[in-house]
């Protein structure tokens, strides 16, 4: 009856009151993790056409090795990025330092498919790495804005208490 989808309706409305800012927090840490995977991914299947393209001389059976070079300096460049990126957001705030990390992940991104020689491909990668410091937000974001007890604890090392607000 009409009364009854007037309930419903009015039931469904206040279940999803308080959840809405939460489900904002959630799917944007959702799509920071997301456009992250897919930076570090999206070079693997023509990686070793752009070593073959940037080294010419180079002999078939070292391609591999070259091209686990420039994959791999995206990690190294994160290593060091990642700490940086952890006192920037102590400091001005997670929102301003998540878009600059999205910002500078994009540009570098894209410098990296116009890298003209080899030395480049890995310097722009390990930039890719360094810029990238979504991950460690979107953990520590989902993590305090997603539980009752508001804990920082994926950088502390504690046990971390599983969302509870979706």
């Amino acid at each position: 009856s009409l009364a009854d989808m007037a309930s419903l309706k009015q039931r469904i409305s206040e279940f999803w009151k308080d959840k809405k800012p939460m489900m904002k927090i959630y799917i944007t840490c959702v799509l920071a993790m997301f456009s992250s995977t897919f930076s570090i991914t999206m070079m693997f299947p023509f990686l070793p056409f752009m070593v073959r393209f940037l080294l010419p001389e180079l002999d078939e059976t070292k391609v591999g090795q070259y091209a686990g070079i420039i994959a791999s300096a995206m990690f190294a460049g994160r290593f060091f990025g990642c700490y940086l990126w952890g006192i920037g957001a102590d400091h001005f705030g997670r929102k301003p330092v998540m878009i600059l990390s999205s910002v500078l992940m994009a540009l570098t991104s894209v410098g990296f498919g116009f890298s003209i020689n080899f030395g480049m491909a890995v310097a722009m990668r390990f930039i890719v790495g360094a810029a990238n410091g979504k991950c460690t937000l979107s953990s520590t974001i989902a993590v305090v804005h997603l539980t009752k007890s508001r804990q920082n604890c994926p950088m502390s090392g504690q046990k971390c208490p599983i969302p509870d607000k979706f």
